[in-house]
């Protein structure tokens, strides 16, 4: 049988979600344990039945020393339990239905008496024969009394074409199993004990977010259930098996539409060492943070979370700042480390953002993070000196709103005791119209007042004091490192260094 790809999870995902959405039902009884012939012992000493979950062999008959103990075993199919002693039935065959073309062997040697065992036969794909195989999964069943008030549940991979798989289960009431716990193909969890119903996520790509997901319905308890993850060549799905033969095939449900916000992150505290940031004690978020460097904005579900930032490399037990962080939906914010009073301090604003509509100015925000300075008179520094006040009295920790601008090159001048004189002049990067940028005065790494410039791709841009220099080439190439969000996605590369434009003064202030 030709084999359709190891590779091939998306496109069966996809082609699951479509049939999901055409009518059928979450859950469908398909078998009974019926339909085949099972031939009983009189030996009631051990109890061995078979699960049918092999859908690219076909149908095959099952057979032990003494002949046929079952006929017509199709796809999807429970036998009835085999009773024997641990001496009989040590050897089992599948052939092909109605013929003596065998298929597989599998041996029941060292099956306790006394209890029961289910043997699931599924496929697996060998790569080197370029062909589909038979294996099998044998457990051993849980004992059930009457005053169990919980049901046991394993889960088994037998999805052919699908590789190492996390898998959760999402809601409360489950301490068995670590959430995302990783599951190889042909692999068995033993049993859990998981209130229901609940619902089982499969993560397929290790991103922690579930591809594909099944509602586990409610289950009779003091009973035990075997959850199969499987596929064939249309679609995933789960078949669920009690011990009384029901089969259950559940197929999957939509992911619930997940309200997200957007963050972004800036190390802007000189004095503090590279880090990383934990998000509810458990995701490592931001790796090897380092001063002067910007997270552009990711999305994130829209909560509250616990925030510790760590030195880099660093566990919990090492936190220099632990805080909480509400992020509400469809809003954006930046998160600004810096310090304050020789403390490490956050700012959290709410931000705008750029939208497609045509723009015909810039919109700049400043923020005051220099803890040892009050508060300061922002110029713009026209040509032959003049000045026009861009924002009047801009206090420590308190943002200004967003201004409008019109596009190109700035140079501002600070009046930092606030005389009516210039006292520090920085040349920004050019600004055009649609920009949403955030200006933050802080200290740099060479103990120099500076300004940054923040724009919405994940850019950090540097500004030294004219009046200062030097500083820029003598803190040994701190501005030009990058820094990785993981978990999540990707970046765009961070831009830090000499800035971009000449001075445009005809261009200033329309």
């Amino acid at each position: 049988m030709k084999h359709i790809s190891l590779f091939s999870f998306a496109v069966l995902l996809t082609v699951t979600i479509l049939m999901a959405g055409v009518g059928n039902a979450a859950t469908s009884v398909i078998s009974h344990g019926k339909g085949i012939d099972i031939v009983d012992f009189d030996e009631d000493v051990r109890h061995v039945r078979f699960i049918q979950a092999a859908p690219y062999v076909g149908v095959v008959d099952v057979w032990n020393e003494k002949g046929i103990v079952a006929k017509n075993f199709a796809y999807g199919l429970v036998s009835g339990y085999l009773k024997s002693t641990p001496d009989e039935n040590r050897e089992i065959t599948l052939t092909r239905s109605g013929t003596d073309q065998v298929v597989a062997e599998l041996s029941l040697a060292g099956l306790d008496s006394g209890g029961s065992f289910t043997v699931v036969v599924h496929n697996m794909y060998d790569t080197e024969a370029d062909e589909y195989i038979l294996n099998a999964i044998v457990s051993e069943d849980p004992e059930i009394t009457t005053e169990l008030k919980y049901t046991y549940l394993g889960l088994a991979h037998t999805a052919p074409d699908i590789g190492t798989v996390q898998f959760e289960f999402e809601k409360q009431g489950i301490s068995d199993v670590v959430p995302w716990t990783e599951l190889a193909q042909g692999d068995f969890t033993g049993f859990v004990t998981p209130q229901t119903p609940n619902v089982v996520g499969i993560d397929a790509d290790f991103d922690g977010v579930s591809d594909v997901r099944f509602e586990i319905p409610e289950l009779p308890v003091s009973d035990y259930v075997y959850a199969l993850i499987l596929n064939d060549e249309t679609a995933v799905y789960v078949f669920a098996v009690l011990s009384d033969g029901t089969l259950v095939k559940l197929t999957p449900v939509e992911n619930p539409v997940q309200e997200t916000a957007s963050v972004r992150i800036i190390h802007l505290a000189s004095f503090a060492p590279a880090v990383d940031i934990y998000l509810n004690g458990e995701t490592r978020a931001v790796s090897d943070l380092d001063f002067a460097q910007s997270v552009g904005y990711v999305d994130l579900p829209a909560e509250t979370y616990i925030v510790n930032i760590v030195p880099a490399g660093s566990d919990l037990k090492d936190t220099v700042l632990k805080t909480q962080l509400t992020l509400d939906k469809d809003k954006s914010y930046t998160v600004v480390a810096h310090e304050d009073k020789g403390e490490l301090a956050l700012q959290v604003t709410e931000d705008r953002r750029s939208s497609d509509r045509i723009a015909i100015k810039a919109q700049v925000r400043a923020s005051h993070l220099i803890d040892f300075i009050g508060p300061v008179d922002v110029y713009a520094v026209l040509p032959n000196d003049f000045r026009s006040i861009l924002i009047d009295d801009l206090t420590y920790g308190e943002p200004t709103p967003y201004l409008e601008l019109a596009g190109g090159g700035y140079v501002i001048g600070l009046d930092v005791n606030q005389d009516g004189s210039r006292d520090l002049t920085y040349k920004l990067p050019t600004l055009f119209p649609g920009d949403v940028v955030d200006l933050y005065a802080a200290i740099g790494g060479c103990g120099n007042p500076m300004i940054f410039t923040a724009t919405e791709d994940g850019g950090l841009f540097v500004s030294e004091a004219q009046e200062l220099g030097g500083g820029y080439g003598n803190c040994g190439g701190k501005y030009d490192q990058k820094t990785d969000w993981i978990s999540y996605q990707d970046l765009p590369d961070i831009v830090i260094g000499p800035l971009p434009g000449d001075f445009q003064p005809e261009m200033l202030m329309k």
